[in-house]
């Protein structure tokens, strides 16, 4: 069909229907059809799939004879009944109906006649009439339609206008109209019959506005940071005429800010507020066949739903009226309600468009726009005509205020006195579900909250349904049942799938499915269902009620419960994430509750439900919500409930666990639950192959408990430490793009891109003089490949790691081959593939350690090509990183042969011809050792390279060269636009993951080449769509989704299409390399340690770091003179003691699991060791530092509930009440009890640079900078800015104290030294008599002059900056051979240790030193500790990770065994236990401690 034929088909009348009644399509059909069942006996298919089928004119419209008959005056007068009795009374809007079937009628061309409009038009007060006649027509006409298709993107009502019949105009004009639409959202809104809480008080957020600008550098749209920490009530903001984008997390009411527009512009007095509000909700907006209007169309909608009679306005009226010019205040604010909520399933085309019609309408003078969102991709919008603030939620106050008109005020202040908890509550969203509680027992967390709204016995809707004398028992229990077993489903599911909503059919399908395996809980008896217990209404009738119609369930859960909504194409999402997430959890601990108490009674039924509810391992959000409902409710009672669910897995019941990752999530569950402590549980015999217990406690010094492991099987990744502790050697990405595999020293480690969990650790034999080359993880992540190379850089040794099953195999070579150019997986015929240098192609079966060779050699002119290296391997992968040829596999038992062998100003033609450039004039080269060189990063041809590309059939050992289609004869090698730092074969080059496609990018144009094809030609399909050079990369199945990227842009790219799927500015310039994946952008850091990794979801532009190794896990240690113990601090948050004497082990315990340590600072007279830390993997770099107190003395220890900018230096003041703590350029003042944030000094505002030291010294806390500004008078090195505390809650300004330059002479009296590290600002004392005095100069007001002087002796510790005319290698200045460098350990003002030179050290007591020798291994020991009391210095070995005793005499007496901070299992005992069990260290182990008591003596 033309766009000028029009025809009016069935799927178009039963859509027009659905839309006007309240029936689906299959009830719709099944009335309609019906008569004609009873008429003519014929048997109507009642199935979803076949209804479908049908409506969609896939199969035949009834049968012949019914359509021969369909018009007869019985069989319309049949249906008309019908019609009138069953459809037509749930169509409030008959008259708009009528019109629009008229208006299709009287536009159609192919089925109906102007006779059939005439005739229809006189029974328009007919309904029944009509649309009988109507749809019998449809029926009899349908063999004229079958084949029929509408144009692209045909809607049968766009041009569709009442007036066409004449109908009476509005007496209102299109203002007046738009009046009554606002009016009737705002009623819908707020008067909506649902069945959620009331909103009994508007709890509007407070925020921040945002700073919004365009990063360049970057290559981002806009770029937003915070611009003032100040908070303000967000609806103030109303009544500016600023745009807004407001910019909140889940729950912190942004839509109630919206609503609370509404509700003061139609309800309160407020005159301020003159902008007519319109609400649209983005999720309902659908492109359809007018992509360019989703919300204009959205609001037409409304009008025709809410407002009778306003169809006669056109989309060109409201836009003409949004556009007036008023002179004055926009007459309309349209609310927009869930950006982020914009289905990105389209790869982003809805989320584009809907962008772009925001852009236009920002442009209306007579409309205002307030828009809402979670954070997201905003990369599309105009953010620069928002004004952008940042929704925080309510204050403490507000939080007072709430509660004090529900409770009496001692429980309001118990509320109040509980830090976590009113965190939560400063969450509008959680604090209206939190005034629902009637429990005793409050409920202080998430979970916690929402379990005791939604499933506890005394939840809201419980609480509910006992109140209401009309509710009957049946309903009470369909809606338990619906929170209970239904949503519970729902949301597992979608959580699991990572979906946020589900199409109609689907959601129905899993109601259905939930129902059905609700049925295994009839039996079961238990508080936790004492509920159903009760005839006739039990758990059997309610769910056979429910079963009765799963759409009207639909309905229930969205319209009546509010659990759930519904977008304009018919998607169900919940109405938060947090929602989601809290059914999902539930789900997870209602089916461990029925294992625990079904598991020795009816086995069978859980083994089938392992198999699909223990698969995968749970993320460590379900894993807390599961954690906090555990600790609240009665029901799944935390310790006794966790532990007989761990007990299921005892090696009785093994046989229904197997390949299952569940005794791993309830273990992950009870290790949040006991915040990183599992002393109190009996793991006693487990199979903990599976399980990941790394950094757990399992010994509790304040009660002596510990964990049994007796007849335990562990495995080798029980205790493995996540990160390598060597130097990561090399990573890569899965085919399947899930996992990263790295390797170092000699293992492997498996990690999880989605979550940066490490899976599984690896040992590997790893040949004599060899390292690793390469490493592939194939398979589905089940077979990781491994080459090793010797030191030429050649392949010598080739074996696999069978996950599953096999362990490690190695793989022979022939005896002629001495290495190999080629080895990999051929995933379509299960087997391995390899090439050697003998040009023999040998293929093996897994874990078959012989070869099986199945094609013949390679051709000479191949194996030439690859045997010939004009460059040395060793010195390309020393100087360049990458390889200089390539191998990929192809379908059909082909090869795809890269090479760029030869580097600028050098190309190696495809007649193997070797020529100097430039291009446009080549010379040949004779003479290959002028070739064997790499050239200069920057030099003539630095934007020149060039490549090779060949197909190799291995069938007839054909070698043909690849040519782009405008040069198909071609001799000379193929010019790209790169230079010598760029990885050219990887980045210019790819294959499909089908392997039938290659894709190459040449100067910015993309061409193509289909295996299939055999012309050995690209064709050109495009340029590049950003105009700028990209990297290519097949990341998707789909051989026509091609991703392009670079640093910082990343484009899914339609190659058929020719379009753009999604494109995203993420990343950064500073980087060594960058992987792709569909959903994530893999970037290792420029700036920071091989495998350093930024993650980056290039949807959400969500970003987490993945550190690969750990290189040096001591963090530092401390010594407790009094007590003659010591303290080892790892990064990971561990801390060992010892006994300071021998170094016999006393207790380990991790005080920051999952968390890296940046600062720490030990009071010995307090007993107290502050620690900041950040999140793991953060490089030291973040904003979500918290502060621990550990209270060694009372075996006590809290964390901070505030975050801080990464700490990077700490200090408790002597009386204890304080801790300063720097970040940056900030200094905190924070309450030692609450950890709470008092006041911070900003030295920006004095053009401060960053602090160089923090102590206290006589009442002051003093903050050393560099020099920042410069004085006539005066020569400074920098500054000491003294404050004092006052009233214990800010700091007070004292004194700026200039520091002078001390600068080093041959005069100068000896020294004793005590840096600051990273800078020349040091502690100096004079050793020998002098008269020599330190002269400072300060001021006691701010903008004073310098005008007071303090004098203090060399022969007393001053703090100068220190001259020696030479650079400070970050620990050690050289200063003159007689002066001495206090150890960076050292004290000052205590005794101390100091160091000659590399072997002699002083230890200083006093006035008096004595000297001793202490020879440390360059590199891999330091000294790190030093007692004054016992004389005894520490030393770590990073290598063998032992301590060292050694007195200052130079003996050294004791050393640990190798320390692993990361396994905590002191004391537990492991009588009987199997498997990996030498992975635990001896001095852990129970049994050999009391059977070995001094085993730590030398």
């Amino acid at each position: 069909m033309t766009n000028d034929n029009y025809f009016f088909d069935i799927k178009d009348f039963f859509d027009l229907l659905k839309e006007f009644t309240s029936y689906n399509l299959t009830e719709l059909y099944m009335a309609l059809t019906n008569p004609f069942n009873e008429i003519y006996g014929i048997i109507i298919p009642s199935d979803k799939d076949s209804i479908g089928d049908t409506i969609r004119r896939k199969k035949k419209l009834l049968d012949l004879r019914v359509r021969e008959n369909a018009l007869s005056e019985e069989m319309l007068d049949k249906l008309a009944q019908v019609i009138c009795t069953d459809i037509l009374r749930t169509a409030p809007q008959k008259e708009l109906l009528i019109e629009k079937l008229l208006f299709a009628v009287h536009s159609d061309t192919v089925i109906f006649t102007t006779n059939d409009f005439e005739l229809l038009s006189t029974h328009k007060n007919d309904p029944a009439y009509i649309l009988a006649n109507i749809f019998a027509k449809i029926i009899a006409t349908s063999d004229k339609t079958q084949k029929l298709i509408h144009p692209k993107g045909f809607d049968p009502f766009e041009n569709f206008s009442s007036e066409l019949f004449d109908k009476k105009p509005l007496l209102t004009n299109i203002g007046n109209t738009l009046t009554e639409l606002s009016r009737s959202m705002y009623d819908s809104i707020i008067n909506g019959e649902n069945y959620v809480p009331e909103l009994r008080n508007e709890l509007l957020s407070n925020g921040h506005e945002y700073e919004v600008f365009k990063d360049f550098a970057f290559n981002k749209n806009y770029v937003m940071t915070i611009e003032n920490n100040d908070t303000f009530p967000l609806v103030d903001e109303f009544e500016e005429d600023d745009n807004l984008l407001i910019i909140g997390e889940g729950g912190v009411g942004k839509t109630t800010l919206l609503v609370s527009y509404m509700k003061l512009f139609f309800t309160s007095n407020n005159t301020s507020l003159k902008s007519l509000p319109l609400f649209v909700k983005l999720s309902k907006c659908s492109g359809g066949s007018d992509p360019e209007h989703c919300i204009l169309n959205e609001i037409k909608r409304q009008l025709e739903v809410l407002v009778k009679g306003t169809s006669q306005y056109s989309s060109k009226d409201i836009l003409d009226e949004l556009s007036r010019d008023t002179n004055d205040f926009p007459q309309y604010t349209l609310l927009l309600d869930g950006f982020n909520e914009i289905t990105t399933n389209d790869n982003g085309t809805l989320r584009s468009n809907i962008s772009k019609e925001i852009n236009r309408l920002l442009e209306m003078k007579n409309l205002r726009i307030i828009l809402v969102s979670r954070s997201t991709d905003f990369s599309d919008l105009d953010l620069e005509s928002f004004k952008s603030l940042h929704a925080t939620g309510i204050n403490e106050n507000e939080i007072r205020e709430y509660l004090s008109a529900l409770y009496p005020e001692e429980k309001v202040s118990l509320i109040m006195a509980d830090n976590n908890l009113t965190e939560y509550l400063k969450i509008p969203l959680f604090l209206v579900m939190f005034s629902y509680s009637t429990n005793e027992s409050i409920p202080k967390t998430r979970g916690a909250i929402l379990y005791n709204f939604y499933n506890s016995r005394e939840s809201f809707y419980n609480e509910k349904n006992r109140q209401s004398v009309k509710m009957e028992n049946r309903k009470m229990l369909i809606i338990n049942a619906l929170l209970d077993f239904i949503l519970p489903d729902l949301g597992f599911y979608m959580e699991q799938h990572q979906k946020f909503h589900l199409d109609e059919n689907l959601l129905e399908d899993i109601i259905q499915d939930s129902l059905t395996h609700a049925q295994k809980y009839v039996r079961l008896r238990t508080d936790l269902f004492s509920t159903y217990n009760r005839r006739p209404n039990n758990l059997k009738q309610t769910l056979s009620d429910l079963s009765t119609n799963i759409h009207d369930l639909t309905i229930l859960i969205s319209d009546y419960l509010g659990i759930f909504c519904y977008d304009a194409e018919n998607n169900y999402y919940f109405v938060h994430q947090y929602i989601r997430d809290y059914f999902s959890s539930y789900h997870c601990l209602r089916e461990i509750y029925y294992i625990s108490n079904t598991l020795e009674s009816n086995e069978s039924t859980v083994g089938t439900l392992i198999s699909d509810f223990g698969e995968e391992l749970w993320n460590s959000e379900i894993i807390s919500l599961c954690a906090e409902i555990a600790d609240y409710s009665k029901d799944f009672a935390g310790k006794v409930f966790l532990q007989e669910a761990i007990s299921c897995f005892s090696f009785e019941h093994e046989s229904h666990f197997e390949d299952s990752n569940l005794l791993s999530n309830i273990l992950n569950i009870a290790i949040k639950w006991g915040k990183n402590d599992l002393s109190s549980f009996n793991l006693s015999n487990l199979d903990l192959t599976q399980c990941h217990l790394s950094n757990v406690n399992f010994y509790n010094i304040s009660n002596n408990q510990t964990t049994d492991f007796i007849n335990t099987c562990i495995g080798q990744d029980t205790f493995a430490l996540d990160e390598h502790f060597m130097s990561v050697d090399t990573w890569s990405i899965s085919d399947d793009e899930k996992y990263i595999i790295s390797f170092a020293f000699c293992e492997f480690k498996i990690w999880n891109i989605a979550n940066q969990k490490c899976l599984q650790t690896r040992e590997v034999w790893v040949p004599n003089q060899s390292h690793i080359s390469e490493i592939k993880l194939c398979k589905n992540g089940t077979l990781a490949l491994l080459t090793f190379a010797n030191d030429d850089e050649q392949i010598i040794h080739i074996s696999t790691f069978d996950l599953a099953n096999y362990g490690e195999i190695s793989y022979d070579i022939e005896l002629d081959d001495s290495e190999l150019y080629y080895f990999y997986y051929d995933d379509a015929k299960d087997r391995l593939i390899a090439i050697t240098n003998s040009g023999h192609i040998l293929t093996y079966k897994i874990n078959k350690p012989k070869p099986e060779k199945i094609y013949p050699s390679l051709s000479s002119d191949f194996l030439d090509r690859l045997q010939k290296d004009f460059i040395s391997r060793k010195k390309v992968k020393k100087e360049l990183g990458y390889p200089l040829k390539r191998i990929h596999l192809l379908c059909d038992n082909k090869l795809l042969y890269l090479e760029s062998d030869v580097l600028p100003p050098y190309f190696h033609g495809l007649d193997n011809t070797v020529m100097k450039g430039p291009d446009y004039h080549p010379s040949v080269v004779s003479n290959f050792e002028d070739v064997n060189c790499i050239p200069a990063s920057k030099n003539e041809y630095d934007n020149t390279r060039h490549i090779n590309l060949f197909i190799y059939d291995m069938n007839n050992q054909q070698l043909t060269p690849l040519q782009l289609e405008k040069y198909p004869d071609e001799k000379t090698s193929l010019a790209l636009n790169a230079d010598i730092t760029e990885d050219i074969l990887s980045n210019y080059v790819t294959v499909s993951k089908t392997k039938d496609r290659i894709v190459l990018q040449n100067m910015c144009d993309i061409y193509v080449y289909d295996i299939n094809a055999k012309d050995f030609v690209f064709k050109k399909i495009a340029p590049l769509p950003s105009g700028r050079n990209l990297y290519v990369k097949f990341c998707h199945k789909n051989n026509n989704y091609l991703t392009l990227y670079d640093g910082s842009i990343y484009i899914h790219y339609d190659l058929k299409e020719k379009k753009i799927l999604h494109k995203t500015a993420v990343g950064s310039p500073f980087f060594k390399k960058v992987i792709p994946t569909a959903l994530y952008r893999i970037t290792e850091r420029l700036d920071k340690p091989k495998g350093s990794l930024v993650i980056t979801n290039i949807y959400t532009e969500l970003e987490n770091s993945l550190v690969l190794s750990s290189l040096d896990t001591l963090f530092k240690m401390f010594v407790d003179n009094k007590n003659t113990v010591i303290y080892a601090l790892y990064h990971n948050g561990s801390i060992l003691k010892m006994d300071g004497k021998n170094l016999r082990f006393l207790s380990c315990y991790n005080y920051c699991n999952g968390r890296h340590v940046s600062a720490a600072y030990f009071d010995e007279q307090a007993q107290k060791l502050c620690i900041a830390s950040g999140p793991n993997h953060s490089y030291l770099y973040s904003s979500d530092n918290i502060i621990t107190v550990i209270d060694f003395k009372n075996n006590e220890y809290y964390s901070s509930i505030q975050k801080y900018p990464t700490i990077e230096r700490m200090l408790l003041t002597s009386d204890e009440k304080n801790i300063i703590a720097n970040s940056d350029d900030l200094v905190y003042l924070i309450d030692t009890q609450t950890l709470l944030q008092k006041d911070v000094i900003q030295p920006k505002e004095k053009s401060y640079y960053k602090p160089i030291d923090i102590f206290e010294f006589d009442d002051y806390i003093c903050i050393s900078y560099p020099q920042y500004e410069t004085y006539t008078s005066f020569e400074t090195g920098g500054i000491l800015a003294c404050y004092q505390i006052k009233d214990n809650d800010s700091f007070k300004y004292a004194k700026e104290v200039l520091l002078p330059i001390y600068k080093l002479t041959d005069e100068s009296p000896r020294l004793l030294v005590k840096l600051t590290r990273n800078s020349s600002m040091s502690y100096i004392m004079s050793i020998a008599n002098t008269e020599e005095n330190i002269v400072y100069s300060f001021r006691d007001t701010p903008d004073g002059e310098f005008e007071h002087e303090i004098i203090r002796p060399m022969t007393y510790w001053n703090y100068v900056y220190l001259d020696e005319g030479k650079i400070s290698d970050g620990d050690y200045l050289s200063c003159r051979d007689n002066d001495l460098i206090l150890h960076n350990i050292s004290r000052v003002g205590h005794n101390c240790i100091a160091r000659k030179n590399q072997i002699t050290m002083y230890e200083i007591q006093g006035n008096t030193g004595i000297s001793f020798d202490l020879i440390e291994e360059q590199g891999t020991e330091y000294i790190a500790a030093y007692s004054e009391s016992l004389h005894m210095v520490y030393v770590y070995n990073r290598v063998n990770r032992k301590i060292y005793t050694c007195e200052t005499n130079g003996k050294r007496e004791f050393r640990t065994e190798p320390l692993f901070p990361n396994i905590l299992t002191f004391n537990c005992k492991f009588e009987y236990a199997s498997g990996a069990t030498s992975y635990i260290p001896k001095y852990l182990q129970y049994e050999i401690r009391e059977q070995y008591l001094n085993y730590y003596q030398s």
